[in-house]
């Protein structure tokens, strides 16, 4: 998905929504593996809280610090997890990331000091309340692994393989995992010191359809774009989006998630909208959650008239005032109007 921040203010007469551009789109599969020297994560890493660095070509971070992975939004992610040392250490695994008090924190922890994790938990914030199987024993100890974590259907599946080098699996399924209105994925750890991370990894998630009308009674002429953005409102966060020619039917394909539905017209036909003074409205009952069927009637009535600017009478309108007054017409006003197109 792309990334764009809107900044909204209201006009008389009119929604004006200005916007400022950037295109952050990337390839999901194998997002980092950390082959760079040694220091502060960078990349296209944002450290939510804490700290994380790369140490011998592997991600650790700490005190229970949490980052998140920028432009995308999946409802997959995995990486290959080890621990080092005796100590208290965990590392976790992050998706729904809405911000770090909602987001689903999947964690394989050493809480027994063996040199082995020997426990996992199936939490919310940032190692904060658990849902489902909550803090649970592995089924058996190890040193490291690649660990997947899956959402779907209210559900994570969390999944341990190539366990110490060998061939089998420890699946685990935690139900009920709360819906947290975001969809960034990323990583966390207890202790910088502890624990290592590696080959960062987001499959692809599936998409569904999202329908509905734009509905537009206004003046204005121009295509219409309509987009959805995975933040906490419209033109927030990474989004998808499709123009039309005008009001009518349309239909996005999103991946699952929580989404905001805005539409605007460019009636200005500058190839992007909202520009200040461009209708611009989003969807009533935003925000619209997105699982594993279509998803329609998401109609939106396109609010707010293109902008009006007064102007001063020409010259060939004043001297026609002037032929008006000399004559003994009386007083008269002329008030012109310029539409902004």
């Amino acid at each position: 998905m792309k990334s764009r921040r809107f900044v909204i203010a209201l006009l008389p007469l009119c929604l004006v929504i200005s916007s400022l551009f950037t295109d952050d789109a990337h390839t999901q599969g194998l997002l980092d593996d950390f082959n760079r020297p040694d220091g502060p994560i960078g990349g296209n890493w944002t450290v939510q809280t804490g700290e994380f660095h790369v140490v011998n070509n592997a991600a650790q971070g700490g005190p229970m610090a949490l980052a998140t992975y920028d432009g995308i939004a999946s409802g997959s992610v995995e990486a290959d997890v080890a621990v080092t040392g005796t100590a208290l250490q965990y590392v976790a695994l992050v998706l729904g990331y809405a911000d770090i008090n909602n987001t689903l924190f999947l964690k394989v922890q050493q809480q027994e000091s063996g040199g082995m994790f020997d426990h996992a938990a199936c939490y919310t914030g940032n190692n904060g309340p658990g849902f489902g199987l909550g803090f649970f024993r592995l089924d058996a100890p190890f040193s490291f692994a690649h660990m997947r974590a899956d959402l779907n259907e209210g559900a994570v599946t969390i999944t341990f393989s190539n366990i110490d080098g060998g061939s089998g699996t420890q699946t685990y399924i935690c139900e009920g995992a709360p819906s947290t209105g975001g969809n960034g994925i990323g990583i966390a750890g207890y202790d910088i010191n502890f624990g290592t991370i590696d080959n960062f990894a987001s499959s692809p998630s599936a998409t569904q359809t999202v329908s509905g009308t734009v509905a537009y009674s206004g003046f204005g002429t121009g295509p219409i774009r309509i987009a959805a953005f995975d933040g906490n409102g419209c033109g927030i966060g990474n989004f998808e989006e499709v123009w039309i020619p005008g009001p009518g039917q349309y239909t996005l394909h999103l991946t699952a998630g929580t989404f905001y539905i805005c539409a605007c017209r460019d009636t200005n036909n500058n190839g992007r909208c909202p520009d200040p003074g461009e209708p611009a409205s989003g969807y009533l009952d935003n925000p619209v959650g997105v699982s594993d069927a279509p998803v329609t009637g998401i109609d939106i009535v396109l609010r707010g008239e293109p902008q009006r600017t007064e102007r001063v009478p020409t010259m060939n309108q004043w001297g026609f005032i002037i032929f008006l007054a000399l004559a003994g017409m009386g007083s008269v006003f002329v008030l012109a109007r310029r539409v902004k197109r």
